[in-house]
């Protein structure tokens, strides 16, 4: 059997060498053609590898941050922010006098909201405009009508924006008709 193989090759050799001169040939036109396209799927695979690699870092840097802040949030959760500070900005259309008066009797009108929790305030701002909703009497002519604006809270600092109007008492009687 083994001499009729080296029979068939010895026959038929020039077939067996364009047999293999084929394979070669289809290689080299198989590298030619399809050589590039591999390369730039090898660089777009290592690319990708590189970009894994980075968001996993910037996944393990996240998570460091977010334990961290776990860890400062217990801390804040244990240490409840009060209020320290109350400041009022007047807001008005027209011009008023005493600003600074206003401003001094509404800063006594909020005093039972030092060291109580922002927290509250946040949940409950009505309580303030509540507060404020009486007329201010500055003196026995001057009385000033109040309404919230806006609400601020930084650190321990509540700013009330205040709008101020003049009420006056012309036209009103105290005797009854």
């Amino acid at each position: 059997m083994a001499r009729g193989v080296i029979r068939g090759i010895k026959n038929n050799g020039r077939a067996f060498v364009m047999f293999l001169l084929g394979v070669c040939t289809g290689a080299a036109f198989f590298l030619i053609l399809h050589a590039q396209k591999l390369d730039g799927l090898y660089r777009e695979r290592d690319a990708i590898y590189y970009a894994n690699n980075q968001k996993y870092k910037e996944i393990m840097k996240l998570k460091e941050e977010l334990a961290e802040l776990a860890r400062k949030g217990a801390y804040q959760k244990n240490y409840e922010e009060t209020i320290k500070k109350i400041e009022v900005e007047i807001d008005s259309e027209e011009p008023i006098g005493p600003e600074s008066d206003i401003k001094s009797k509404v800063e006594e009108m909020m005093k039972p909201f030092i060291e109580k929790p922002m927290d509250w305030v946040i949940k409950n701002p009505d309580m303030v405009a509540l507060v404020l909703k009486q007329p201010v009497a500055i003196d026995q002519e001057q009385k000033f009508q109040l309404s919230v604006k806006y609400l601020s809270f930084f650190h321990s600092t509540l700013r009330i924006w205040v709008q101020v109007e003049e009420i006056s008492d012309e036209g009103v009687s105290d005797s009854p008709k």
